[in-house]
């Protein structure tokens, strides 16, 4: 599929990512520099704290506005196939973590980690399903 013309919705697609990614590298780097220069506290801390994720909103947007506008259902439901084992996976991870942190005590990682999970499972799932769907060869 690397090697497979791309559809118009991809290549909004890729866009999309590629835009909300670089914005939220961006907003991660000058968040991180400005709390550290400056120690805001009270509503200005809040703000700051919310701006990262902002991006990643956005990007969950561009997700769902590729799912509409692709008109290839087989690569429609590749994309929909990758999210259910994203959010599966996701979600048994977090709920495995909740009770080691309820009833073992352990520290669990930031919350943020939630996304990346999401984001890399995704990714695993694609391959996965890609090498799965891939034609064979006639030989």
């Amino acid at each position: 599929m690397v090697c497979s013309p791309k559809s118009v919705a991809m290549k909004v697609y890729q866009r999309g990512i590629l835009k909300t990614m670089s914005g939220y590298v961006l907003v991660i780097l000058g968040v991180t520099w400005y709390v550290k220069h400056h120690h805001p506290q009270g509503v200005e801390a809040y703000v700051l704290a919310v701006l990262p994720a902002l991006p990643i909103v956005a990007m969950l947007a561009v997700m769902g506005i590729y799912l509409r506008d692709e008109k290839d259902e087989f690569l429609r439901w590749m994309t929909i196939q990758s999210m259910l084992w994203s959010i599966g996976v996701t979600l048994a991870l977090t709920t495995v973590v909740g009770f080691l942190q309820n009833f073992a005590g352990v520290n669990a990682p930031p919350m943020f980690y939630v996304f990346v999970v999401y984001c890399l499972v995704f990714g695993v799932a694609q391959w996965v399903l890609q090498m799965r769907n891939r034609q064979g060869s006639d030989d």
